[in-house]
């Protein structure tokens, strides 16, 4: 196992957890790409926490907890954004390189994405 960024760790779960519930992993790894669209599924139901934000969506079986980072990536999915926008976003606020700050998130995005939080669309739809 690699050694996780503090990003990450705040982020959410691993990449390692998403493989664990998706048989396509390999697959569905390219559905993030830098034109993909993103937004927060609708029927998603999340509550602001002191320490972040707390995320359940209709199939998950347990609520996801999204630390402070997460939050972050949580309010910019509140509109439709591109995975490239996200990213620049981030990188831009913490002030951290672009690719770290895609590494870091991708887990986040996967989890949300399985969970059924996340829809994710390509941009010439």
């Amino acid at each position: 196992h690699r050694a996780r960024t503090t990003f990450e760790a705040e982020v959410g779960q691993s990449a390692a957890t998403y493989g664990e519930h998706c048989e396509n992993f390999e697959v569905m790894t390219d559905i993030f790409t830098d034109d993909a669209v993103l937004s927060r599924s609708p029927d998603v139901l999340f509550r602001r926490v002191l320490d972040g934000v707390v995320v359940r969506a209709p199939k998950m079986t347990e609520s996801l907890h999204l630390s402070m980072v997460g939050y972050l990536v949580w309010v910019l999915l509140a509109e439709s954004i591109t995975v490239r926008d996200l990213v620049s976003s981030l990188a831009d606020f913490n002030e951290i390189p672009p690719q770290t700050i895609r590494d870091d998130i991708t887990p986040l995005l996967k989890d949300l994405h399985v969970a059924g939080a996340l829809t994710v669309a390509s941009a010439c739809h």
